[in-house]
């Protein structure tokens, strides 16, 4: 199995391969995401407070794109 690596990923990005669709290099496998819903943006918006409430607002939150 071909392995891509991130120059190759990134050098496939700039030249539109990926337009319009949701993928992510893992491990040297380009996989395509499935679309984001309702229900994962909710989960994310409150875990996120969550953590803020546990952590007295230092927690620092990543949110995906």
């Amino acid at each position: 199995m071909w392995k891509w690596t991130r120059d190759q990923y990134t050098k496939m990005a700039e030249l539109g391969f990926f337009a319009g669709k949701r993928v992510e290099l893992i491990r040297g496998v380009i996989l395509e995401m499935s679309p984001v819903n309702w229900p994962h943006t909710l989960a994310t918006v409150r875990v996120g407070e969550a953590l803020r409430a546990a952590f007295g607002g230092t927690a620092i939150i990543i949110r995906p794109c």
